[in-house]
């Protein structure tokens, strides 16, 4: 939880201008050291607070701020006075149960959320509303963030079932227990990502960055690799062979672990930049993969 100096918070003046500096040095000695924006004005804190008030409805696709922009400054002000479980210590399990602040069917493409305390967050559908909701419905509650800048976020068991992510900046991200279901990944740079226990079954990779993510434990049956061009994500620790007249690829020791030495990723497509890429998949469930099918769907 956040923490902070009484003297220095008491002492502090609250800056009067829109010096992004100034409020950092502010935000900071309030116990939020991840603002880094000055404060919304009252206007606009009146309008999110009205819509936050809205009951969701995932019948009639109606969610608190449903096809709305918002910017950094909107998102630091909703986790700070809407939803304190935004800074949640995830080693409280009792404190898992709870929800985080709800941008479901939200517009928050390009915007940069680096840094954030978003564990728990509602971008999508869980697992019991998925089921019995209508593809218009999963797609309608779906948060859009694409080429949003996540860089070293915390997105800790964050519901982001069908979620835009394509192009997104996630480097250093925590997705630990994030469910991910068919959310569409391609092109996203997941460099050095904490994916353990994630779900992401039948989620979209194709062209991801994934060199050094950490998928340990994660769920992955299902998730699409390549496009239809056969150009995959970087994997690493991957060496071409010529087979006859197919190319295929054999994989070393420690590349994908789990697949087996020596298996095939089949389809003969070309690799990007002429090389795959490795991520630690140690403990994860996963099946053989080809690029370009998908597993586990019926």
């Amino acid at each position: 939880m956040n923490e902070r100096d009484p003297t220095q918070a008491s002492t502090l003046q609250r800056p009067t201008t829109d010096d992004t500096e100034a409020w950092k040095v502010y935000w900071k000695a309030q116990g939020q050291p991840w603002r880094t924006e000055p404060e919304i004005d009252n206007e606009r804190q009146k309008i999110l607070a009205e819509r936050h008030r809205i009951t969701p409805d995932i019948e009639r696709g109606i969610y608190p701020f449903k096809d709305m922009r918002l910017s950094r400054a909107d998102v630091e002000w909703l986790l700070a006075t809407h939803a304190v479980l935004g800074t949640v210590d995830w080693k409280d399990v009792l404190l898992r149960e709870h929800e985080g602040i709800d941008v479901r069917g939200a517009n928050l493409a390009h915007t940069d959320l680096s840094y954030l305390p978003l564990a728990l967050l509602r971008g999508g559908l869980n697992y019991r509303e998925w089921e019995h909701a209508t593809e218009e419905q999963r797609n309608g509650a779906a948060v859009r963030l694409e080429g949003a800048d996540l860089k070293d976020a915390s997105l800790k068991g964050a519901s982001l079932r069908g979620a835009h992510l394509e192009g997104a900046y996630l480097r250093w991200v925590q997705f630990e227990g994030a469910d991910l279901m068919c959310a569409s990944l391609e092109g996203a740079y997941l460099r050095f990502a904490l994916m353990e226990k994630a779900h992401l079954r039948d989620a979209c990779l194709e062209r991801a960055d994934l060199r050094g993510a950490l998928f340990a434990g994660a769920y992955l049956d299902g998730i699409m690799i390549c496009d239809v061009n056969c150009v995959g994500p970087l994997l690493a620790a991957c060496r071409r062979e010529q087979s006859g007249s197919q190319t295929s690829r054999s994989i070393r020791t420690g590349a994908l672990h789990g697949i087996g030495r020596g298996d095939e990723i089949e389809g003969g497509g070309r690799p990007k930049r002429g090389r795959w890429w490795s991520h630690d998949l140690e403990g994860c469930h996963h099946p053989r993969i080809r690029p370009g099918i998908r597993y586990g769907s019926a």
